[in-house]
């Protein structure tokens, strides 16, 4: 009955981004919600400004709030990418929920901040604010309000169910968000029920939100990812973390030939499959078809091979393919991710795929995709599919400033950005000042000695 947007995505503290940065997906008032919310997002910038960070800024946010441990067994990987001169990091995401009929239902703000202290990191806040009609910026109602581990805040009408809360996670906030640790409750309410009377039930229906939020978003590094499924019920919530770590075997591959699939999701995958056979087609018209090979894992599993058949003899295993196959075999399931509806982020979408079909597909991303896409780049081409609509273009300095690109007269964002006229980004550098790097000399080679 829900769908969900992102509006705003403040971060700090990550790799270079010593300070916050804001990237907005709309206005802060939603005058036609259905229309003034970006659908697709690009950022640009030079090496090193922090395109990537915003990337792993969002992994990192998702994952803490779907896993209990997250800070505990993520602490060398955490150590490596919060700023080394703050030792925290922070973030702040506005989303819209909606329902089916693309109405909006509400607006809501989550914050939270933490910090490395020695070899672990503890959460300073974390909090919760559901907005009346469709500004963002108007009068804000605060769900919870948690500091240094203890509840200082929860808007919930039941009191037994409120003590509750208090008492049995105080102790675990410093180390645990309070999304991933509610389904350790019993929840009887009905999802539905609590969604169509959410003004009664205000904190249920506000996990309920920010649950659909964070199972809507997906993020593509080059580190390994978990899909999510956005449809998700939330009386699965109760169930959806521990079943994880429980059964790790439904999410990693047992071996580097073979994927691991449920049975149950079987046929959902031999049409994924197809769906994947369709899209690598575009870009390698002879490949015939995808062939799969399943032997069964234990009750309820199967170990998949996916072998690309060319025709003749040549047929390639799909760990054994090229690179750019590869990244397009993994790229896939996101696009098709976003495009039904979820959150996607992607670090380097033009890695490996050529901007010609990027633009195609970013076009029809356009005009047909329900989701949100936003990705980081470096090719400039890939702006005239987007260069028409608001809060589709952003750029990163060098010192950690966003700009926006903002349509003016017959201006184009890429003549903008690669002559040095945008704010931040004065391109100094000009052909010859490669000589020294690259100086014209002949090398002494070993037999010249």
């Amino acid at each position: 009955k829900m769908r969900t947007k992102l509006l705003s995505f403040k971060l700090s503290g990550i790799k270079s981004l010593q300070k916050e940065i804001e990237l907005k997906f709309s206005n802060y008032l939603l005058k036609d919600p259905s229309k003034n919310i970006a659908k697709v997002k690009s950022i640009y910038g030079v090496n090193g400004a922090g395109k990537t960070s915003v990337v792993l800024g969002m992994k990192i946010l998702t994952e803490f709030l779907r896993s209990p441990d997250y800070l505990s067994e993520n602490r060398v990987i955490l150590n490596d990418l919060i700023n080394y001169n703050t030792d925290t990091f922070s973030a702040t995401i506005l989303f819209a929920i909606f329902d089916n009929n693309e109405k909006l239902m509400n607006i809501f703000r989550y914050s939270t901040k933490f910090t490395k202290i020695e070899n672990s990191f503890i959460i300073d806040n974390e909090s919760l604010d559901l907005f009346s009609g469709n500004n963002s910026k108007g009068t804000a109602k605060n769900i919870f309000d948690i500091s240094n581990g203890q509840i200082q805040n929860i808007n919930c009408s039941d009191l037994t169910y409120k003590q509750k809360l208090i008492s049995n996670y105080n102790n675990l906030l410093l180390k645990s968000s309070l999304l991933s640790l509610h389904p350790a409750l019993e929840i009887n309410s009905n999802d539905e029920i609590i969604i169509d009377n959410r003004a009664k039930f205000p904190f249920s229906y506000a996990i309920i939100s920010l649950f659909q939020f964070t199972n809507s978003v997906l993020t593509f590094t080059d580190r390994d990812n978990i899909p999510v499924n956005p449809n998700l019920h939330f009386e699965m919530l109760k169930n959806y973390i521990q079943d994880q770590s429980n059964h790790p075997d439904k999410i990693n591959n047992i071996n580097k030939n073979r994927i691991t699939v449920a049975k149950k999701n079987y046929p959902s995958f031999i049409k994924m499959t197809n769906q994947l056979e369709k899209f690598i087609k575009l870009f390698k018209p002879e490949l015939k078809q995808i062939k799969l090979d399943s032997v069964e894992a234990g009750n309820d599993f199967l170990l998949v091979s996916r072998t690309f058949d060319y025709g003749g003899k040549s047929l390639i295993n799909e760990y054994l393919e090229s690179t750019g196959i590869k990244r397009i075999n993994q790229l896939f399931q996101f696009l098709d991710f976003s495009i039904k509806g979820g959150i996607v982020f992607i670090d380097e979408l033009d890695a490996s795929i050529s901007s010609i079909y990027l633009l195609k597909l970013l076009q029809y991303f356009e005009k047909i995709g329900k989701g949100q896409l936003c990705f980081t780049c470096h090719n400039t081409y890939l702006m005239r599919a987007i260069q028409d609509y608001k809060f589709s273009i952003d750029f990163i300095s060098s010192d950690g400033k966003i700009k926006s690109w903002t349509k003016s007269g017959h201006y184009l964002p890429e003549d903008q950005f690669t002559k040095g006229y945008i704010p931040g980004f004065a391109f100094n550098t000009v052909d010859l000042d490669f000589f020294e790097v690259f100086p014209t000399e002949e090398v002494s080679t070993q037999n010249d000695k």
